[in-house]
C-alpha cells in the first residue's frame, strides 16, 4: 500500500510539472501575438512624424523593427486562423505567409501542409516561394526589398535542444532575432538553451551550416544534428574568425559613375 501511495504522489507531481511546462510554452507563443496587438493599439492614434513606434520601442526595450513585425503579422492574419494554429505553429510561420504575399484564402491550406510535413520556418519559406497562391505581380518595392534581403544580418546560433536527455543534439541556423528563435524552439523543447551565437549575414547561412557540419556529426533532420558539442563550437569559431564583420561596408571606388562631375554629364548630353 505504501508503494502504491508513493507512486500516486509521484504521478500527481509529474502531472503538475507537465501542466506548468505547458503553460510556460503557451506564454511564449502568446507573447508575440500580444505584443502585436498592443503595438497596433498604440499606433492606431499615432500621428505622422511623431516617431510613436520608436518611442514605444525604447520604453519597452525592444527593437522598433521587431515591434513592427509583430504588429504587421497580428493585423494581417485573420482571427480564425490565429485561433486554429497559434498554439501549434510558431509566430514566424505566420510571418512567412505575409513575407511571401500569400493570399488569405490559401492560409489554411498551407499551414495544414506545414503541420503535416513538419516544416521548419526555412523549409516553409522555400515551399511558399514555389506556390501559386502568391499575389501577382510583385511590386518594384518588393523586388528592392528582396534584393536588399541578402545583405541583412542577424545571428548564427547553436542551440542545445534537450540538454538533460540528448546533450549531443543541437539545432543550428540563422535568425534575425536569436532570443525570439530560442523562445520558439522552447515551444517544443522547454529546456532548450543557447550555446553560442555569432553576428552573421543572412547570405552566409548555408555556407556557415555546411562548414560547421562538415565532419564529426550526423544529421537528424532539417537543421538538427548530433555530434560532439565542442567540435560544433570550434568549427563555428573557426568559420566566423575568417569572416568580416556583417555590417562592414566596402569603400566605393572614386571611379564609380556616382562620383562623375555634373559638368561631364552636361557635356555628354550635347553629344546626343
Amino acid at each position: 500500500m505504501i508503494t502504491i501511495k508513493t507512486e500516486h504522489v509521484e504521478l500527481e507531481q509529474a502531472e503538475k510539472i507537465w501542466k506548468q511546462q505547458v503553460n510556460q510554452v503557451r506564454s511564449y507563443i502568446d507573447k508575440f501575438w500580444e505584443m502585436g496587438r498592443i503595438t497596433a493599439e498604440v499606433l492606431k492614434n499615432a500621428r505622422y512624424g511623431d516617431s510613436t513606434l520608436s518611442k514605444f520601442a525604447r520604453e519597452v526595450g525592444i527593437l522598433p523593427i521587431n515591434l513592427y513585425r509583430y504588429c504587421r503579422v497580428y493585423k494581417a492574419i485573420p482571427q480564425d486562423i490565429k485561433d486554429k494554429y497559434s498554439e501549434i505553429l510558431s509566430f514566424c510561420m505566420f510571418e512567412e505567409l505575409i513575407n511571401y504575399g500569400i493570399q488569405k484564402k490559401k492560409f489554411d491550406e498551407y499551414l495544414e501542409k506545414a503541420i503535416h510535413e513538419w516544416y521548419s520556418v526555412a523549409e516553409f519559406g522555400r515551399f511558399l516561394s514555389t506556390c501559386d497562391g502568391r499575389r501577382d505581380p510583385v511590386s518594384p518595392r518588393a523586388k528592392d526589398a528582396a534584393q536588399y534581403d541578402r545583405y541583412q544580418y542577424g545571428s548564427f546560433y547553436i542551440i542545445q535542444l534537450v540538454p538533460e536527455a540528448l546533450p549531443t543534439r543541437v539545432k543550428i541556423g540563422y535568425a534575425d532575432d536569436v532570443d525570439q528563435r530560442l523562445n520558439e524552439h522552447r515551444t517544443a523543447a522547454p529546456t532548450a538553451r543557447l550555446l553560442k551565437a555569432w553576428p552573421c549575414k543572412k547570405s552566409w547561412d548555408y555556407t556557415a551550416m555546411d562548414s560547421i557540419t562538415r565532419e564529426g556529426c550526423k544529421r537528424v533532420r532539417n537543421e538538427v544534428y548530433e555530434g560532439d558539442i565542442t567540435g560544433f563550437l570550434e568549427r563555428a569559431e573557426g568559420f566566423f574568425a575568417l569572416m568580416p564583420k556583417p555590417d562592414n561596408e566596402k569603400e566605393l571606388s572614386g571611379h564609380l559613375p556616382l562620383y562623375a562631375p555634373e559638368e561631364d554629364e552636361e557635356e555628354g548630353s550635347h553629344l546626343d
